[in-house]
């Protein structure tokens, strides 16, 4: 929390569009992972943070934030950003499939894979040459 609003403090903003959790703390224990969560949740309620998220959250850090949710008032994750691209297939580890079933919106990092491996490959190169269309544009709209 503290160091949510110095950032906005920091930015001058009465407050962010999205607040990302970033990597779950894999040597914190799962109540610890709920604790922040909520805690966060009522910057929310605050009107600091208008949608919050996870990032490189697996299935079973996203079942742990929201076990909690006896009551029904914890707060679902709006976006869950994990590394996603083409040269992954359409749902690495069943990621995408589990977020989409729990209303989570998946937003990629390194859409055009790493070091141009993907952006070049022969793959999208020639898919794109059939379409008269670059590499980049179809390893975008695979992720669209």
């Amino acid at each position: 929390m503290a160091a949510a609003n110095k950032n906005l403090e920091e930015l001058d903003l009465d407050y962010v569009d999205v607040l990302l959790v970033h990597f779950p703390d894999v040597s914190a224990n799962c109540t610890n992972i709920q604790n922040q969560w909520a805690a966060l949740s009522d910057l929310v309620k605050q009107e600091k943070v208008k949608a919050l998220g996870v990032s490189n959250f697996c299935k079973s850090s996203i079942e742990c934030l929201i076990s909690g949710n006896a009551t029904g008032d914890v707060l679902m994750p709006a976006v869950n950003q994990i590394q996603y691209h083409v040269g992954m297939g359409p749902d690495p580890e069943g990621i995408v499939s589990y977020c989409e079933s729990k209303g989570i919106q998946i937003e990629a990092y390194s859409p055009l894979g790493d070091r141009d491996v993907l952006i070049n490959g022969d793959l999208v190169n020639q898919i794109g040459a059939g379409h008269n269309k670059s590499g980049v544009q179809v390893a975008l709209r695979w992720i669209y």
